[in-house]
């Protein structure tokens, strides 16, 4: 199984953060190797100094507007990743990004990509 993050996008006006990213996986169904991609958008607030992811969105992507391959930002390889990517993967990707949020010191005006 392989799984990344790609095109990512952070933007934070006051205690609002918005992210937006694109996810590439492919697995194997039936013997047979199957890719998929899907963009989402998150909408997270800073509240009580923790970020609350309060919606998320998610669209399956056609394959003829798949991102490149050289637009990823983390690689997943049967499911092993750094020892942080992988405790927040099974928190959930709303806490990972909550946590990448608090990690980077995000706190109102600040664009990451």
């Amino acid at each position: 199984m392989y799984w990344d993050v790609r095109d990512e996008l952070i933007t934070v006006i006051g205690d609002v953060a918005l992210v937006r990213s694109t996810n590439k996986c492919t697995r194997r169904r039936d013997g047979n190797e199957v890719t998929g991609m899907t963009t989402y958008t998150d909408t997270y607030l800073f509240e009580d100094g923790a970020w609350k992811c309060i919606q998320a969105q998610i669209t399956a992507v056609a394959p003829e507007h798949y991102p490149a391959d050289d637009t990823h930002r983390q690689r997943l390889y049967r499911g092993k990743a750094s020892a942080r990517a992988r405790r927040e993967r099974r928190r959930g990707s709303c806490h990972a990004v909550a946590s990448k949020l608090q990690r980077c010191g995000m706190d109102g005006g600040q664009t990451r990509g």
